[in-house]
């Protein structure tokens, strides 16, 4: 085994123009920088995931209920951040439908619609 590894560094050394040892030295620190950064994603899985916003689909009343649209807008729970997330369309009958007080205002979302985005 250890000869075919010799082999195969000493063919791709000859290929790049260094000796055997060099090439076997880089590839080491390269291991070792990988394995670091691995290391630290797995260490600190909550920093290294992407922001995650959760919330619900936005509605829109048209006229009198149970007339109600998405919008196609999700409302982050808590902070009101709102992004296009949601599929556009008719909802059922506005069951679900419920206030979010939002910076001075509020919107109306579907309870049993949640987005994240």
């Amino acid at each position: 085994m250890f000869e075919a590894i010799n082999g195969a560094a000493d063919s791709v050394a000859a290929k790049i123009g260094v000796s055997r040892r060099e090439f076997l030295d880089r590839l080491a620190r390269a291991a070792m920088a990988t394995a670091g950064a691995l290391g630290g994603l797995l260490a600190l899985p909550r920093q290294s995931q992407a922001a995650v916003h959760r919330g619900f689909c936005q509605v829109v009343g048209l006229g009198r209920p149970p007339a109600f649209y998405y919008s196609g807008i999700c409302v982050e729970s808590g902070t009101c951040l709102q992004a296009v997330a949601c599929t556009k369309g008719w909802a059922q009958q506005g069951k679900n439908v419920q206030r979010f007080g939002c910076a001075g205002s509020w919107t109306l979302v579907d309870a049993n619609r949640p987005c994240a985005f």
